[in-house]
């Protein structure tokens, strides 16, 4: 089982739809959060939907070690990018590079960079957090759709795909 480290956009993504059961009960992946990223997940119901998540285990929090010499040398790369500075993102792609985990985000920078960095094989958005839904028959294509439709990032994500014919 690998591990997929989420950033705050897709924690309020899927908590503000009331859908976060769908990122935190993943099967073929264990999933994390960053200590500064959840510190930006403020308002509810995504505040609250990650909370019990991280209380009931099904979601954990992870900081950079500061006693590992190239977590620290990871986080102060990104921390030193403007787009990054003092943001759950920077340790976020610090975790996920001397980690190894899967990046998932709908924030273009931390993307791009993410694929720039450690490739697209270990970048994730949430279509394809849903795709692993539907994988691990946890929801069905239909059901998938509907869940996309109703997500704040849905609508663009759907006009892109249909622009694109997919």
């Amino acid at each position: 089982m690998g591990h997929v480290i989420i950033d705050a956009s897709v924690a309020i993504t899927f908590g503000n739809a009331h859908e976060f059961g769908i990122v935190s009960q993943l099967q073929t992946h264990a999933v994390v959060i960053g200590a500064r990223t959840s510190g930006e997940v403020v308002r509810d119901p995504a505040a609250a939907a990650l909370a019990f998540a991280v209380s009931d285990g099904s979601i954990r929090l992870a900081s950079i070690d500061l006693e590992n010499a190239a977590e620290q040398t990871a986080l102060q790369q990104y921390d030193s990018r403007i787009a990054f500075r003092g943001r759950g993102d920077a340790e976020t792609l610090a975790l996920a590079v001397s980690r190894g985990y899967i990046v998932a985000s709908d924030d273009r920078a931390v993307r791009s960079t993410a694929k720039a960095d450690i490739g697209q094989a270990r970048t994730a958005s949430t279509v394809d957090i849903l795709r692993w839904a539907v994988i691990e028959k946890r929801l069905d294509a239909a059901a998938a759709v509907a869940v996309l439709a109703r997500l704040d990032i849905g609508p663009q994500i759907i006009r892109a795909a249909a622009v694109q014919g997919k």
